[in-house]
């Protein structure tokens, strides 16, 4: 069945994991062209062997810089033009989850907000006017962001902060605790501000225009998520978790993540609203009060425009 009637799709983070699988997943179910970029050579092989050369482009990468963010864009709507093409949708799905002490890039934004939230936010600004009329967005959220998530919690996070948008930006969030337990802080607020993105987008862009979603895909053992995680956090979560998918209901895998982003939101069979909070289950996922508040998302999105400008990447 082709879910997807033609198009072509920008894709974050396809090299491996949930975006390496919803990039296959969109190439076989009929999409015509797949766009993504990379940070290292020689990391997007298994892509390349599985998507065929004439419908993926990759492009250079690097979310922890606005510079790169930018000319990513930059890159992506001059090969549009090259191939007379728009975009169908746009999959804001890399991400990184920083453990140590905070990191600040050389843009002077803290490093989880840059690669999850800020860097993201660039590139679908400067693209916005290159997707077809109803173009998908989609961001990646988590349960993280919620301090009432039983498996966020049993992880041992405490739940997104928001004191306001600009301390955000700083990993300033006025919480107190081990490096481990202020960068699970950091890394709850950043996908807070993935939901507090397709929620204010949707107020500011109708639908016909462009739909704005976030996804929660779940716990997703296998993935290169706890890359910074000590070495046995690492191989349990890639290992050993896997085998407990059949039996932990919020435990998702790629495959099953990717399908819900293609079948779900991607295709133009999708039923759900532009802003709309969905997890891989196919239900609206559950959130916390922070990410209903419309204050603090109209106080994202302005300072987040602030940002890019102030670097001249807008």
């Amino acid at each position: 069945m082709k879910v997807i009637q033609g198009g072509t799709y920008l894709i974050t983070g396809a090299t491996s994991g949930m975006g390496l699988k919803t990039a296959k997943r969109l190439i076989a179910t009929g999409a015509d062209h797949l766009i993504t970029g990379t940070r290292k050579s020689g990391t997007d092989a298994a892509l390349r062997r599985t998507i065929p050369k004439e419908k993926l482009t990759v492009l250079d990468l690097d979310l922890m810089s606005l510079a790169s963010s930018r000319d990513f864009a930059t890159a992506v709507q001059q090969t549009l033009e090259q191939r007379s093409e728009s975009l169908s949708g746009i999959v804001c799905n890399a991400g990184l989850q920083m453990i140590g002490p905070k990191t600040m890039t050389e843009d002077g934004v803290e490093a989880t907000f840059a690669v999850n939230f800020l860097s993201h936010f660039m590139i679908v600004s400067r693209l916005l006017s290159k997707l077809k009329d109803g173009g998908k967005v989609i961001t990646i959220g988590s349960g993280t962001h919620n301090p009432d998530d039983p498996v966020a919690k049993a992880g041992g996070f405490r739940g997104a902060a928001f004191p306001s948008a600009p301390a955000v930006a700083q990993g300033d969030l006025g919480t107190s605790g081990t490096d481990i337990e202020l960068g699970q802080d950091r890394y709850a607020t950043s996908k807070l501000c993935c939901v507090l993105f397709a929620r204010e987008m949707a107020h500011r862009h109708p639908p016909q225009t462009a739909k704005f979603f976030c996804f929660d895909p779940g716990l997703m053992p296998g993935t290169n998520l706890a890359r910074e995680r000590p070495a046995v956090v690492r191989f349990v979560f890639k290992n050993v978790m896997p085998m407990l998918v059949p039996f932990v209901s919020q435990i998702s895998s790629p495959s099953t993540s990717a399908k819900m982003i293609v079948d779900g939101l991607l295709s133009k069979n999708s039923e759900y609203n532009s802003g709309d909070y969905v997890e891989f289950t196919g239900h609206l996922a559950p959130h916390s009060p922070l990410a209903v508040d419309d204050r603090r998302a109209a106080d994202l999105l302005d300072h987040s425009y602030t940002l890019i400008q102030n670097f001249g990447a807008r």
